[in-house]
């Protein structure tokens, strides 16, 4: 790739990236059943808002088009949530996906549910 071709798309990932938070829509509102574990969990409206923040950038990082609202990302944009040691995170992660019933793409209930049972686990439990 030249060195033309790379700023291009630096350039055009910059551009997607600032359209993307200029257009984003409101989170999805979860079924009841994800709701229940949110309430159960004390988690209100502006910790859900940070949550879809991400759930955004995972799907709008997967696309070429601006995405307004988000409801499902493909299964392998979730590695961008693993910075660091993605090797030892990554057997957890497509086990707790395949637990979750997320074939190709992951639904933001889903995302919600899976993480926040996830980090729910104890250590022992892991």
């Amino acid at each position: 790739m030249s060195g033309i071709e790379a700023a291009t798309r630096k350039v055009v990932a910059l551009m997607k990236k600032a359209a993307g938070y200029i257009v984003k829509g409101a989170p999805p509102k979860p079924k009841k059943e994800v709701q229940d574990l949110l309430d159960s969990l004390g988690i209100e409206a502006p910790e859900i808002l940070q949550l879809y923040k991400v759930f955004h950038h995972l799907r709008q990082s997967d696309s070429t088009e601006v995405v307004a609202t988000a409801v499902s990302v493909p299964r392998t944009a979730l590695k961008l949530l693993v910075k660091e040691r993605w090797g030892y995170v990554e057997r957890i992660l497509e086990c707790l996906l395949d637990l979750g019933g997320c074939q190709s793409t992951v639904s933001w209930d889903q995302f919600l549910y899976i993480f926040l049972r996830f980090n729910l686990l104890s250590k022992i439990e892991l």
